[in-house]
């Protein structure tokens, strides 16, 4: 009886070693699948000039990665340039066409 306890408990382990192992495998293939993914869009951005962007349109934020700043010829460390931003993006989304 202990025997088969033993031998039971040696399988278990062995499985999930291998399992383990394979879910290690898979997240090292995403890890670098997300990588590749990364790379490929930050030199889309670079190549672009364009950068990424994101507006909260409740509060007014603005989200704007580094490359977007420079291709407006703006500075991220003053305010009043978001607050203009947003009030331009605000602007044109409400005198859009498709509304």
């Amino acid at each position: 009886m202990r025997r088969k306890a033993e031998q039971a408990l040696h399988r278990a382990h062995d499985d999930l070693e291998r399992l383990v192992a394979e879910r290690t495998v898979q997240l090292a293939r995403a890890n670098e699948s997300l990588h590749r993914s990364e790379t490929y869009l930050a030199e889309a951005q670079r190549l672009s000039l364009t950068g990424s962007f994101g507006w909260n349109v409740s509060s007014g934020e603005i989200y704007c990665h580094k490359k977007r700043f420079e291709y407006l010829n703006t500075s991220r460390r003053l305010n009043s340039h978001w607050n203009s931003y947003s009030n331009e993006l605000t602007r044109r989304t409400e005198r859009s066409p498709d509304k």
